[in-house]
């Protein structure tokens, strides 16, 4: 996938909540000083709502604040492998330009965007054995 199918992939779409997701959202902690991905990719959702694609959001997660090198294959993440939506009770919602923000699994604006027909649904992917880690 390249950046701006990467960027388009969202668009009025709704990341949901994985089954073995808590019900409750919560923030990402990490027991180490080094911030993790989930607990920055949180922080620039949360600070900054319907900012960025996904593309963009990766980059500025990645390479701006982790400083990681720019030779990471962006194209090739994906929202829907989030330990925010897998584990933490966050949605993620793409507005009609595809800009993104986290959405509470148990807010009424989940709910609404749950139930709107007019928004695309997709279910959260598991990536490797994340979730068996968590689970310990």
């Amino acid at each position: 996938m390249n950046k701006e199918k990467q960027n388009k992939d969202l668009v009025n779409t709704l990341i949901t909540i994985a089954q073995s997701s808590s019900n409750t959202s919560f923030a990402p902690e990490s027991k180490s000083k080094k911030k993790t991905v989930k607990e920055v990719l949180f922080k620039v959702r949360k600070e900054n709502p319907y900012k960025y694609k996904q593309y963009d959001l990766f980059y500025e997660v990645h390479i701006n604040q982790l400083k990681k090198s720019e030779e990471l294959k962006l194209e090739k993440y994906k929202l829907q492998r989030s330990e925010l939506c897998a584990l933490l009770g966050w949605g993620i919602h793409g507005n009609e330009e595809g800009k993104l923000a986290l959405v509470s699994a148990e807010s009424p604006e989940y709910k609404e965007l749950l139930n709107n027909s007019k928004i695309n649904k997709k279910k959260h992917t598991k990536k490797s054995n994340f979730i068996k880690k968590y689970k310990k």
